[in-house]
């Protein structure tokens, strides 16, 4: 269980873990829909590739219950 920020950048690295934040805080924003962060972050800012994001979102799926900031 991630109870904090540091605790995700311990387990996963800089680059990992504040993409990982940043895709959390859209999803918050965006009520947990994969279209609308997707067309925030890569079509409305482009942050990252679509493979880019499909990988993040794999990710994010399997520590999504975890995350608890």
């Amino acid at each position: 269980m991630y109870k904090d920020i540091c605790h995700l950048y311990r387990n996963f690295g800089n680059v990992v873990a504040g993409k990982l934040v940043m895709l959390n805080n859209v999803v918050k924003e965006n009520g947990g829909d994969k279209q609308s962060s997707y067309k925030k972050i890569v079509q409305e800012n482009q942050l990252m590739s679509d493979t880019a994001f499909d990988t993040l979102w794999k990710k994010y799926n399997q520590v999504r219950p975890d995350i608890k900031f």
